[in-house]
């Protein structure tokens, strides 16, 4: 069979077991790949829709901050504060001292920003 193969290929065996080693190497990694590629592709609809709500986010606090308002209270927003494409990074609370609520306070140049607990699953 291997005379049959260089025949056909004009190759070396060298160049022979170097083409069989890639096909099988690549038969091993392609379904990894294909999958990896599919579960991305599949991911893109939701990152656009989690990416809406933030751009919508910020352009309320963007607005209330210009308006004068330093201190704000923004609604509970479930499709951000469940984590989105963010996995396990927690959203804003009620309690302006948390740190993530002083942490988006110091990125808007804001004195504070919480949930309002009248909207927020720590209210009911």
């Amino acid at each position: 069979m291997r005379g049959a193969i260089r025949r056909l290929c004009g190759a070396t065996p060298s160049v022979v077991t170097t083409l069989v080693a890639s096909v099988f190497i690549l038969a091993l990694v392609l379904p990894w790949v294909l999958k990896s590629t599919r579960t991305i592709v599949a991911s893109v609809r939701k990152s656009r829709i989690y990416a809406g709500e933030w751009d919508t986010e910020d352009a309320q606090i963007r607005r209330l901050r210009g308006l004068g308002d330093w201190n704000i209270a923004v609604p509970w927003n479930d499709r951000i504060a469940s984590g989105g494409n963010v996995t396990n990074l927690p959203w804003l609370s009620p309690d302006p001292t948390y740190w993530v609520n002083k942490c988006e306070a110091d990125y808007y140049r804001l004195g504070s920003i919480r949930v309002s607990p009248s909207d927020s699953a720590f209210g009911k």
